[in-house]
């Protein structure tokens, strides 16, 4: 049984509401792949670039 009837899904106020909630939660999920990436590619960091924080290791496109 869902909170808001088929009825009131048609409203304008309704429909603002539910995309402001999709917008919110697509947003924070959005935040929580970077900092994830991040984790990733520092776990398969050496000591050479330890201290270089990027979502790609530098050695995947650098051969120097």
């Amino acid at each position: 049984m869902p909170l808001i009837d088929t009825v009131g899904r048609k409203s304008l106020k309704t429909f603002l509401i539910f995309t402001a909630l999709y917008l919110f939660l697509v947003l924070g999920g959005i935040t929580m792949v970077y900092p994830f990436l991040l984790m990733l590619a520092g776990s398969t960091t050496n000591e050479v670039d330890y201290m270089e924080y990027r979502v790609i290791p530098k050695y995947f496109y650098d051969d120097e």
